[in-house]
């Protein structure tokens, strides 16, 4: 390959270079020619060299950043876990304190269960427990929390249950107002209400009175807690006085439950 015009001044200026280079004994001059004419060029090598280190060393200390802030929001979200487990055993630890202090005021024996299912069929308002006949659990049997009554048993298989709530339009319990001492008939209507049903004309009843089971039946035990009354009024027929009930229960919340088992009647 012939070189080009161009290409033999480069070889003419950097000959002398090169010789200065590898061999001291030439002039001075001739060294301090080199010297002048491979200083840019040393500069520029050693600059672009620099810049090269320099970026590598950036690229790893980003790298070793974006690393390590993977590695903390990874231990950030561990820690918000472990908080709110900690927060949920919390939460359940109350609640079966609660129901504990409650059931050690009960005379009657008691069958604690989990709620682990609702009904799906959108016209009924029932539970699935986790536990059945293994467990003693009865048809019928009244189902309660610390708050009140949530229903009782409506079916019952070897090893779950299911609970019928209050708010079940098929619910139906004999009912007495704590003050006036009225009496009726508190029935569900698939709402998040109750009503009061067949309350005498000259019941004195009022707003915010308690409701409780009259545990006439011997179904239910007596004295326990329903809800209040929201709303008084007449009856479609005029014959009775019908009232409002809010419940006792939060049907939403449930988790654990106890089964009163010494209220039912073989």
């Amino acid at each position: 390959m012939r070189l080009r015009p161009s290409h033999y001044w480069i070889a003419i200026i950097f000959l002398p270079v090169i010789l200065a280079a590898f061999h001291p004994q030439i002039s001075p001059a001739v060294h301090e020619l080199g010297d002048t004419i491979l200083k840019p060029v040393v500069s520029l090598a050693s600059g672009l060299g620099y810049t090269a280190v320099s970026i590598r060393d950036g690229f790893s200390n980003a790298w070793r950043s974006f690393q390590g802030q993977a590695d903390l929001e990874a231990k950030v979200a561990a820690l918000e876990r472990q908080i709110e487990a900690d927060k949920e055993m919390e939460r359940e630890n109350v609640r079966l304190r609660k129901l504990l202090d409650f059931k050690e005021t009960q005379t009657v024996k008691t069958i604690p269960a989990r709620v682990i299912g609702w009904d799906i069929s959108p016209w009924r308002k029932m539970i699935i427990l986790d536990r059945g006949k293994n467990a003693g659990l009865k048809k019928d049997m009244p189902i309660v929390v610390a708050e009140g009554l949530v229903g009782r048993l409506f079916e019952v298989g070897p090893y779950t249950a299911r609970g019928l709530l209050l708010i079940d339009p098929e619910s139906r319990v004999t009912s007495l107002a704590s003050l006036s001492r009225a009496q009726g008939v508190t029935e569900g209507d698939g709402s998040e209400m109750l009503s009061l049903e067949y309350l005498e004309l000259g019941s004195n009843i009022e707003l915010g009175e308690s409701i409780l089971t009259a545990g006439d039946t011997g179904l239910f035990t007596k004295g326990i807690l329903i809800g209040t009354i929201q709303a008084i009024a007449k009856s479609d027929d005029g014959l009775h006085f019908s009232a409002k009930v809010k419940p006792a229960v939060s049907f939403k919340q449930l988790e654990e439950v106890l089964c009163l088992a010494s209220s039912h009647k073989d």
